[in-house]
């Protein structure tokens, strides 16, 4: 894993966004409330302007910071495919300037189309890690000034694609690598009180891992505990389907992406095992009101977790049981081969169709 970058986030004071001063990037979540944390896959949109005729970006990343964020009002929210038209808009809307820390300004991968960010009502610092094979990864650290509520927000958005899950199982095992041997401290930019805070994080496992994880086949949640976290939303609804990217429901789904029937668990929220910070209230999957015909703020929705701070830390969480799931190598639905090869043929039907037309017209009038 290659060091990228590390900033203290930003505040909008006045006039423009400016950086918080390593002294002032202190946190005081409150214990006497529950922590709404969230991920968020915003959907970055089609820059050209024939397809954004599809995927209507301002309306909809208008609807997303103007309507989603402010209703739902999470503490730290993790948003995924943030390209630069949705950062200036969100940069720029009254609420957030006013509300939250955020975790840059400029650009981080450069060579990205979009990329990921964070929205805090605290201040905070991020460690920025990238590997052209493995990916990034965004290690936010939430300095406590009683320590034992430090914890440290992994924010990451996964490989896609239905059958490249064994990428995605290296990358869970490369997160977990970073947190075992803790190389994401090494650079000498990291000042001796960050990576003090981080590794108190570390020892009391007060982590939180989330984001558009891209978790596409069943069998994929046991790569969540065998790399040493637990899913939020399986403690509390171990039987619900939990959808956050859902065809049968998101009908913007259905506009983009023509005849994918798949319904997933994409987006997950997940806590170090034997975290003894927070215990898990509830888990809610919001923003899935329609803003127009065929159209919703995104092909996912937001995954939020409603945590309470252990005032008596002790290990409340109980794992999940994926045995039963080990074996599950598909989504349920229709694998993304079929997908293709039905819009194949619908593509072929409707230029056979022209073709047809194009010479039974003409024929038509002359034998007429």
């Amino acid at each position: 894993m290659i060091y990228q970058d590390i900033s203290c986030s930003y505040k909008f004071n006045q006039f423009e966004w400016q950086q918080v001063p390593e002294d002032q990037c202190l946190s005081e979540f409150s214990q006497q409330r529950n922590l709404k944390i969230g991920t968020y896959n915003v959907l970055f949109g089609m820059p050209s302007k024939i397809l954004n005729i599809y995927s209507r970006n301002k309306k909809r990343f208008t609807h997303i910071i103007e309507n989603i964020i402010p209703e739902t009002d999470p503490d730290v929210l993790s948003l995924m495919e943030v390209t630069q038209e949705f950062k200036d808009m969100l940069l720029s809307n009254p609420y957030i300037r006013q509300n939250y820390y955020v975790s840059h300004v400029s650009k981080i991968y450069q060579r990205r189309l979009f990329e990921v960010f964070v929205i805090s009502k605290q201040p905070f610092t991020s460690i920025y890690l990238v590997d052209s094979k493995q990916g990034r990864y965004q290690f936010s650290i939430f300095h406590n000034q009683e320590v034992w509520k430090s914890f440290i927000l992994i924010s990451t958005h996964l490989w896609a694609g239905e059958g490249d899950f064994g990428s995605r199982q290296k990358q869970l095992s490369l997160v977990n690598q970073c947190i075992l041997d803790r190389n994401f401290l090494n650079s000498r930019h990291i000042n001796d009180t960050i990576k003090q805070i981080a590794n108190i994080a570390i020892q009391n496992n007060n982590i939180i891992l989330q984001g558009d994880l891209n978790l596409h086949m069943r069998h994929e949640d046991a790569y969540i505990y065998e790399n040493g976290f637990i899913d939020t939303y399986r403690e509390i609804y171990p039987f619900q389907d939990g959808y956050t990217w859902d065809s049968a429901q998101n009908n913007f789904i259905n506009s983009v992406f023509i005849f994918d029937d798949r319904r997933m668990r994409l987006d997950r929220i997940l806590l170090r095992k034997s975290c003894n910070l927070f215990q898990i209230q509830d888990v809610k999957i919001l923003g899935k009101e329609k803003i127009g015909i065929g159209l919703c703020a995104s092909d996912h929705y937001l995954l939020l977790s409603i945590l309470k701070i252990n005032e008596n830390p002790q290990n409340l969480i109980q794992q999940y049981d994926t045995s039963n799931i080990v074996q599950d190598q598909n989504t349920g639905f229709r694998t993304i081969q079929t997908i293709i090869k039905i819009r194949k043929v619908f593509l072929f039907g409707i230029i056979f169709s022209i073709i047809l037309l194009a010479v039974g017209i003409p024929l038509l009038i002359i034998y007429k």
